[in-house]
Protein backbone atom coordinates (compact mmCIF):
# COMPACT_ATOMS: atom_id res chain seq x y z
CA UNK A 1 0.00 0.00 0.00
CA UNK A 2 1.72 3.52 -1.06
CA UNK A 3 1.77 6.27 1.83
CA UNK A 4 -0.51 9.07 1.49
CA UNK A 5 0.88 12.01 0.74
CA UNK A 6 -0.14 15.55 1.89
CA UNK A 7 -0.39 18.39 -0.71
CA UNK A 8 -1.18 22.06 -0.22
CA UNK A 9 -4.87 21.09 -0.68
CA UNK A 10 -5.08 19.43 2.62
CA UNK A 11 -3.31 22.17 4.74
CA UNK A 12 -6.12 24.05 3.20
CA UNK A 13 -8.72 21.66 4.51
CA UNK A 14 -7.03 21.53 7.83
CA UNK A 15 -7.43 25.74 8.03
CA UNK A 16 -11.01 25.56 6.53
CA UNK A 17 -11.97 23.13 9.66
CA UNK A 18 -10.38 25.64 11.95
CA UNK A 19 -12.54 28.73 10.44
CA UNK A 20 -15.57 26.65 10.02
CA UNK A 21 -15.05 26.19 14.37
CA UNK A 22 -14.23 29.73 14.68
CA UNK A 23 -16.98 31.22 12.54
CA UNK A 24 -19.76 28.62 13.83
CA UNK A 25 -18.47 30.33 17.63
CA UNK A 26 -18.75 33.38 16.62
CA UNK A 27 -22.23 32.96 15.37
CA UNK A 28 -23.37 31.49 19.03
CA UNK A 29 -22.07 34.71 20.66
CA UNK A 30 -23.76 37.10 18.44
CA UNK A 31 -20.70 37.48 16.15
CA UNK A 32 -23.15 37.57 12.83
CA UNK A 33 -20.85 39.33 10.46
CA UNK A 34 -17.14 37.83 11.39
CA UNK A 35 -18.76 34.66 11.95
CA UNK A 36 -20.35 34.57 8.81
CA UNK A 37 -16.92 36.05 6.74
CA UNK A 38 -15.26 33.07 8.51
CA UNK A 39 -17.57 30.35 7.55
CA UNK A 40 -17.33 31.62 3.76
CA UNK A 41 -13.64 31.55 4.11
CA UNK A 42 -13.44 28.32 5.18
CA UNK A 43 -16.25 27.28 2.53
CA UNK A 44 -13.30 28.82 -0.14
CA UNK A 45 -10.55 27.00 1.22
CA UNK A 46 -12.43 23.77 0.95
CA UNK A 47 -13.00 23.87 -2.57
CA UNK A 48 -9.57 22.72 -3.86
CA UNK A 49 -9.42 19.35 -2.23
CA UNK A 50 -13.36 18.68 -2.61
CA UNK A 51 -12.46 19.64 -6.49
CA UNK A 52 -9.56 17.02 -5.90
CA UNK A 53 -11.59 14.24 -4.32
CA UNK A 54 -14.49 14.52 -6.50
CA UNK A 55 -16.40 15.29 -3.55
CA UNK A 56 -19.09 16.78 -5.54
CA UNK A 57 -21.72 16.07 -2.83
CA UNK A 58 -19.25 18.52 -0.55
CA UNK A 59 -19.21 20.68 -3.37
CA UNK A 60 -22.75 20.81 -3.49
CA UNK A 61 -23.11 21.09 0.43
CA UNK A 62 -20.29 24.24 0.20
CA UNK A 63 -22.68 26.13 -2.48
CA UNK A 64 -25.82 25.89 -0.17
CA UNK A 65 -23.55 27.16 3.08
CA UNK A 66 -21.56 29.30 1.36
CA UNK A 67 -24.82 31.41 -0.52
CA UNK A 68 -26.49 30.71 2.81
CA UNK A 69 -23.10 32.94 4.94
CA UNK A 70 -22.97 35.50 1.33
CA UNK A 71 -26.98 36.18 2.10
CA UNK A 72 -25.83 36.81 5.68
CA UNK A 73 -23.60 39.19 5.19
CA UNK A 74 -24.86 40.94 2.86
CA UNK A 75 -28.11 41.43 5.34
CA UNK A 76 -25.44 43.01 7.99
CA UNK A 77 -23.52 45.22 5.84
CA UNK A 78 -26.40 46.93 3.89
CA UNK A 79 -29.89 46.11 5.89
Amino acid sequence: MKPYHKDYTDNLRDIANVLFLSGYVLLMFDKVFVGATLYLIGEFFLTPHSVRARSWTTIGASLVFGLASLYKIITVLFF
